[in-house]
């Protein structure tokens, strides 16, 4: 089986046989919620500073996390023959799952990259 063909089991729950979910799409969900507890936590005010740094580095990772998850998706789909090459990952990329994971993360993210320091 190819590297690209593991990651497909692993990240597409249709993929597979089993009613489990895999490890890696428990921990995805396990991060989805912590990160609503990281962003209640960013607008309490009366968290010391050191915290919020903490708790802002901390959310860096998690949104770090999602966007090697959403890429790592979008390689990983092409094993599916409806979602080979590039206009089948368009297709793919234009899917309800595939729009909330990107909707979920892709604001936060360009405000981390492109916000003027201290913003």
């Amino acid at each position: 089986m190819s590297i690209r063909a593991a990651a497909y089991r692993e990240l597409e729950p249709t993929a597979r046989r089993a009613t489990r979910l895999s490890n890696t799409n428990l921990f995805i969900i396990i991060l989805v919620l912590t990160s609503f507890l990281v962003f209640a936590l960013e607008t309490e005010p009366d968290i010391p500073a050191g915290w919020i740094e903490r708790i802002r580095a901390f959310n860096v990772a998690i949104i770090a996390i999602f966007a090697v998850e959403y890429v790592a998706r979008l390689w990983a789909t092409g094993e599916d023959p409806k979602f080979r090459g590039i206009s089948g990952r368009l297709r793919y990329m234009a899917t309800p799952y595939a729009l909330a994971d990107l909707v979920a993360f892709a604001p936060e993210l360009f405000w981390m990259l492109f916000a003027p320091a201290g913003a």
